[in-house]
Protein backbone atom coordinates (compact mmCIF):
# COMPACT_ATOMS: atom_id res chain seq x y z
CA UNK A 1 0.00 0.00 0.00
CA UNK A 2 1.24 3.79 -0.38
CA UNK A 3 -0.23 6.72 0.68
CA UNK A 4 -0.26 9.89 -1.84
CA UNK A 5 -1.48 13.72 -1.12
CA UNK A 6 -2.78 14.89 -3.53
CA UNK A 7 -1.08 18.01 -4.41
CA UNK A 8 -2.87 21.44 -5.61
CA UNK A 9 -0.62 22.43 -8.03
CA UNK A 10 1.12 19.25 -10.08
CA UNK A 11 -2.14 16.48 -9.55
CA UNK A 12 -5.20 19.06 -10.82
CA UNK A 13 -6.00 19.24 -14.83
CA UNK A 14 -7.84 22.98 -15.27
CA UNK A 15 -11.29 22.07 -13.64
CA UNK A 16 -9.99 21.43 -10.52
CA UNK A 17 -9.89 17.15 -10.98
CA UNK A 18 -6.93 14.67 -10.35
CA UNK A 19 -6.15 14.91 -13.99
CA UNK A 20 -5.72 11.65 -15.56
CA UNK A 21 -1.97 12.11 -16.04
CA UNK A 22 -1.35 12.07 -12.09
CA UNK A 23 -2.97 8.47 -11.59
CA UNK A 24 -0.01 6.52 -13.40
CA UNK A 25 2.22 8.79 -11.26
CA UNK A 26 0.31 8.18 -7.95
CA UNK A 27 -0.02 3.96 -8.88
CA UNK A 28 4.28 3.81 -9.08
CA UNK A 29 4.50 4.20 -5.87
CA UNK A 30 2.52 1.00 -4.59
CA UNK A 31 4.40 -0.69 -7.62
CA UNK A 32 7.64 0.51 -5.72
CA UNK A 33 6.56 -1.54 -2.67
CA UNK A 34 4.62 -4.25 -4.39
CA UNK A 35 8.71 -4.69 -6.11
CA UNK A 36 10.44 -4.09 -2.47
CA UNK A 37 7.70 -6.87 -1.24
CA UNK A 38 10.31 -9.39 -3.67
CA UNK A 39 13.10 -8.62 -1.10
CA UNK A 40 12.45 -11.91 1.06
CA UNK A 41 12.81 -14.07 -1.71
CA UNK A 42 15.37 -12.72 -3.79
CA UNK A 43 17.61 -11.77 -0.74
CA UNK A 44 21.34 -10.85 -1.83
CA UNK A 45 19.86 -10.39 -5.62
CA UNK A 46 17.15 -7.87 -4.72
CA UNK A 47 19.90 -4.54 -5.22
CA UNK A 48 20.37 -5.84 -8.49
CA UNK A 49 17.10 -6.41 -9.27
CA UNK A 50 15.77 -2.97 -8.32
CA UNK A 51 18.58 -1.84 -10.06
CA UNK A 52 17.67 -3.32 -13.19
CA UNK A 53 20.80 -5.83 -13.61
CA UNK A 54 20.19 -9.02 -14.83
CA UNK A 55 16.09 -10.24 -13.58
CA UNK A 56 14.29 -7.41 -12.98
CA UNK A 57 10.41 -6.66 -13.40
CA UNK A 58 8.81 -3.96 -15.74
CA UNK A 59 4.74 -2.90 -16.52
CA UNK A 60 4.52 -3.63 -19.97
CA UNK A 61 0.76 -2.97 -20.31
CA UNK A 62 -1.64 -1.71 -17.88
CA UNK A 63 -5.00 -0.25 -18.31
CA UNK A 64 -6.80 2.39 -15.79
CA UNK A 65 -10.11 3.07 -15.06
CA UNK A 66 -10.92 6.36 -12.93
CA UNK A 67 -14.81 5.46 -11.12
CA UNK A 68 -14.97 9.02 -9.79
CA UNK A 69 -14.05 12.65 -9.72
CA UNK A 70 -11.55 12.91 -7.48
CA UNK A 71 -10.61 16.96 -6.35
CA UNK A 72 -7.91 18.89 -3.94
CA UNK A 73 -7.90 18.46 -0.87
CA UNK A 74 -7.51 15.04 -0.63
CA UNK A 75 -5.26 11.78 0.22
CA UNK A 76 -5.80 8.57 -2.16
CA UNK A 77 -4.17 5.09 -0.93
CA UNK A 78 -3.57 2.47 -3.16
CA UNK A 79 -3.57 -0.68 -2.59
CA UNK A 80 -2.19 -3.87 -4.85
CA UNK A 81 -3.15 -7.08 -5.71
CA UNK A 82 -1.87 -10.02 -6.86
CA UNK A 83 -4.61 -11.90 -9.30
CA UNK A 84 -2.61 -14.55 -11.16
CA UNK A 85 1.17 -15.46 -11.70
CA UNK A 86 2.35 -16.96 -14.88
CA UNK A 87 5.55 -18.14 -14.87
CA UNK A 88 7.12 -15.06 -16.66
CA UNK A 89 4.94 -12.50 -15.54
CA UNK A 90 2.14 -11.67 -12.61
CA UNK A 91 -1.32 -9.86 -13.16
CA UNK A 92 -1.62 -7.24 -10.36
CA UNK A 93 -5.03 -5.26 -9.34
CA UNK A 94 -4.27 -1.78 -8.12
CA UNK A 95 -7.28 0.00 -6.23
CA UNK A 96 -7.06 3.71 -5.27
CA UNK A 97 -9.31 4.84 -2.68
CA UNK A 98 -9.89 8.55 -1.82
CA UNK A 99 -9.53 9.05 2.02
CA UNK A 100 -11.78 12.17 1.60
CA UNK A 101 -15.16 10.36 -0.05
CA UNK A 102 -14.17 6.82 1.54
CA UNK A 103 -14.61 4.63 -1.74
CA UNK A 104 -12.78 3.37 -4.63
CA UNK A 105 -12.35 5.91 -6.84
CA UNK A 106 -10.01 4.30 -9.59
CA UNK A 107 -8.54 0.99 -10.41
CA UNK A 108 -5.43 -0.24 -12.73
CA UNK A 109 -4.81 -3.69 -14.36
CA UNK A 110 -1.59 -4.65 -15.07
CA UNK A 111 0.86 -7.34 -16.30
CA UNK A 112 4.37 -7.07 -15.11
CA UNK A 113 6.79 -9.40 -16.85
CA UNK A 114 10.15 -10.52 -15.55
CA UNK A 115 12.53 -9.09 -17.85
CA UNK A 116 16.52 -9.86 -18.60
CA UNK A 117 18.28 -6.45 -19.03
CA UNK A 118 21.67 -7.64 -19.86
CA UNK A 119 19.73 -10.10 -22.30
CA UNK A 120 17.08 -8.16 -23.53
CA UNK A 121 14.74 -10.94 -23.25
CA UNK A 122 11.53 -12.04 -20.65
CA UNK A 123 12.55 -14.77 -18.49
CA UNK A 124 10.31 -17.94 -16.77
CA UNK A 125 11.61 -17.69 -13.07
CA UNK A 126 11.21 -21.38 -12.22
CA UNK A 127 13.62 -22.21 -14.70
CA UNK A 128 16.05 -19.64 -13.63
CA UNK A 129 16.25 -21.26 -10.36
CA UNK A 130 17.22 -20.40 -6.65
CA UNK A 131 15.99 -17.18 -5.83
CA UNK A 132 13.69 -17.03 -8.58
CA UNK A 133 12.37 -19.60 -8.44
CA UNK A 134 11.54 -18.61 -4.69
CA UNK A 135 10.49 -15.40 -5.45
CA UNK A 136 7.77 -17.08 -8.06
CA UNK A 137 6.20 -20.05 -5.15
CA UNK A 138 5.72 -16.95 -2.82
CA UNK A 139 3.76 -15.29 -5.63
CA UNK A 140 1.90 -17.86 -6.46
CA UNK A 141 0.86 -18.66 -2.83
CA UNK A 142 0.07 -14.69 -2.34
CA UNK A 143 -2.26 -14.93 -5.28
CA UNK A 144 -3.50 -17.49 -4.01
CA UNK A 145 -4.36 -15.95 -0.95
CA UNK A 146 -5.45 -12.86 -2.84
CA UNK A 147 -8.00 -14.55 -4.38
CA UNK A 148 -9.43 -16.73 -1.97
CA UNK A 149 -10.08 -13.30 0.03
CA UNK A 150 -11.74 -11.89 -2.77
CA UNK A 151 -13.65 -15.15 -2.78
CA UNK A 152 -14.91 -14.53 0.56
CA UNK A 153 -15.72 -10.82 0.59
CA UNK A 154 -17.91 -11.73 -2.35
CA UNK A 155 -19.65 -14.51 -1.01
CA UNK A 156 -20.22 -12.08 2.13
CA UNK A 157 -21.39 -9.89 0.19
CA UNK A 158 -23.52 -11.85 -1.53
CA UNK A 159 -25.36 -13.18 1.42
CA UNK A 160 -26.02 -9.71 2.66
CA UNK A 161 -27.94 -8.33 -0.12
CA UNK A 162 -31.29 -7.55 0.13
CA UNK A 163 -32.02 -9.90 -2.66
CA UNK A 164 -30.73 -12.95 -0.72
CA UNK A 165 -32.62 -11.81 2.19
CA UNK A 166 -35.75 -12.56 0.42
CA UNK A 167 -35.17 -15.94 -0.36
Amino acid sequence: MAEHALSWAEDQDPFGHVMSQAYPHINAKCFTRLLESFEESLKDKFPDFMGARGISAMTNRYTMAVKRVVKYPDTVITGARISEVRPDRVFVIFSVWSVRQNIMVAEFQAWVVFFNHDKGVTVELPREGGVYNELYRNLLRRAEESNRAVQRWHMKKIAGSPAQEKL
